[in-house]
């Protein structure tokens, strides 16, 4: 099934119209349909209260209606925008309200290695798979260890899968903004790949590593352009 991309235009009037637009629009009916037509008829029954009743339960219902049949084209984006956090945006929106990210809370995710939530997102950022050789240093129990731009890393052994052949690669996603137009709406520009899986030749798989490599291991946030997210 072909994917209705959102375009920057079409999201900024989707976050202004659910946050702010349709909010008011509802309030407004809510205090006309209390003052105009439910305290009226319940202080006094005639034709007038009733003929005011009516019309605003009328208009309720072709509120209701409109909305429902809007929201229809607006699916991709409620389905996106679900993802949408300090990793991708500069800001939030809430009722009422536009709410910018704290500097600590994007500057940890910008080294967090989630790809799921830029591929959620897929109006936005366009993915590319992408790979580089790396060392396989060995396994102990619970990790593995590699070694990438002379850095020694250490990794869980689930984010492994066995392949044939004698090279091991970092597997990830490279995301580029589809459109100029979504940094003016405060979505940030990914430059760096995100790590997925590693790939490890199966003949190599039960290498143990050195107690010396098991000891002294490197953490960085970056490795060469690759967000690793690498274990303590």
């Amino acid at each position: 099934m072909l994917d209705l991309l959102v375009s920057p235009a079409q999201w900024a009037y989707f976050d202004n119209w659910y946050n702010f637009i349709s909010p008011t629009i509802f309030l407004a009916f809510g205090a006309c349909f209390i003052f105009v037509g439910l305290l009226p008829i319940s202080c006094i029954k005639n034709k007038i209260t009733i003929t005011l009743f009516i019309i605003n339960v009328c208009l309720g219902l072709i509120l209701a209606a409109v909305v429902y049949v809007h929201n229809q084209s607006a699916k991709e984006y409620f389905k996106e925008s679900h993802y949408v956090s300090a990793m991708t945006r500069t800001y939030s929106f809430q009722l009422f309200s536009k709410q910018y990210y704290a500097y600590d809370d994007v500057d940890t995710l910008r080294y967090i290695s989630d790809p799921s939530t830029p591929l959620a997102i897929k109006s936005v950022y366009k993915a590319t798979q992408v790979k580089e050789p790396i060392t396989y240093l060995g396994k102990d129990d619970g990790y593995v260890y590699i070694k990438m731009h002379n850095q020694k890393l250490k990794f869980g052994k689930d984010i492994c899968r066995k392949v044939n052949g004698n090279v091991a690669y970092m597997t990830g996603y490279r995301f580029d903004m589809r459109s100029a137009g979504f940094s003016k709406i405060g979505f940030l520009k990914l430059p760096n790949y995100f790590r997925d899986k590693l790939e490890i030749p199966a003949k190599l798989w039960n290498t143990k590593a050195p107690q010396k490599v098991i000891n002294n291991y490197d953490r960085p946030g970056l490795v060469g352009h690759w967000i690793t997210d690498s274990c303590k």
